[in-house]
């Protein structure tokens, strides 16, 4: 990996997130299923869809 020259980090901390998904279901039900978590405030929501899943990181994403 290179070595950063710059002084702002590119991948700032408030903008980090923790996604879980559950196990496929053997019956065939939601593949994208989970718990996402933003990081620096500790707000957690669930999803059940990909959809569901981007409009929660864009509600979640600091729009700074």
């Amino acid at each position: 990996m290179g070595e950063r020259t710059q002084s702002k980090p590119t991948l700032p901390a408030n903008r980090a997130f923790v996604v879980q998904f559950r196990p496929a279901d053997p019956e065939g039900g939601p593949r994208f299923d989970g718990r996402i978590e933003h990081l620096a405030s500790g707000r957690a929501e669930y999803f059940s869809s990909h959809e569901e899943l981007c409009k929660l990181l864009d509600q979640l994403l600091p729009h700074t």
